[in-house]
């Protein structure tokens, strides 16, 4: 049976404007799980709560691991560095940084190396911290759109070296995502937001596609309208 990585009971989380309610699913070994829905349904909150970004206000988060890696749209790290530069750097700083791991992957995604991160363009910012997601040894990997402003062939290699990471690693991986096809190339289940709450869970088939996927979603919605 797969290790369970991760479990949350009846989560709430209260912000200025938005609530998350009632959250409640597990991740375990070899799970890569797509969280979507609209803008403003709670997909980067939600994921902002496990790492305790967001403090819980009610439910509980229980982990099994402290081997976390996330990389969310903006990247915490000085932008005047280079790519080489901030190896170093994290080297110091994670006891796990795996600098050669590191290295294959910036050759995988054709990062500069003594480039500032300042002068990267979005996607090749999400690259660089995908890179360091995977670099460290991390059990729970918490992905924020990080196939957004990425090409077709880059989004592939991305998609691919994460779902790789899991099955050689055991690991699990939580991502947010508004392309359904992220979730079917690599995803083995989803989790459907509306409003800070799931409406739908279910497991990815290998007959599944867009169509219907997103024929789901519509019924998910129609029927949680109905309940409101």
């Amino acid at each position: 049976m797969a290790k369970v990585l991760l479990q949350i009971n009846h989560l709430k989380t209260v912000l200025d404007s938005f609530t998350l309610r009632d959250i409640s699913f597990t991740a375990t070994a070899g799970d890569i799980i797509g969280i979507i829905g609209e803008n403003g349904s709670g997909k980067t909150s939600l994921l902002k709560s496990i790492v305790g970004i967001y403090p819980l206000s009610d439910g509980n988060i229980h982990l099994d691991t402290d081997q976390i890696g996330f990389a969310f749209d903006s990247i915490p790290f000085p932008q005047k560095l280079t790519i080489k530069e901030l190896s170093n750097v994290l080297k110091n700083l994670l006891p796990s940084w795996q600098s050669k791991t590191f290295d294959a992957y910036v050759d995988s995604f054709n990062l500069p190396r003594n480039t500032p991160l300042e002068k990267f363009s979005k996607g090749m910012k999400m690259q660089f911290s995908v890179a360091v997601t995977l670099s460290h040894k991390a059990s729970l990997l918490l992905f924020d759109e990080i196939t957004s402003g990425l090409d077709p062939i880059v989004r592939n290699t991305v998609l691919e070296a994460i779902k790789n990471y899991v099955i050689t690693n055991h690991a699990a991986v939580i991502m947010t995502t508004h392309n359904l096809d992220d979730v079917i190339k690599i995803g083995t289940r989803f989790i459907l937001l509306d409003n800070g709450k799931i409406i739908l869970e279910r497991s990815i088939n290998y007959d599944d596609n867009a169509t219907s996927l997103e024929q789901d979603f519509v019924q998910a919605v129609k029927d949680w309208g109905n309940q409101r």
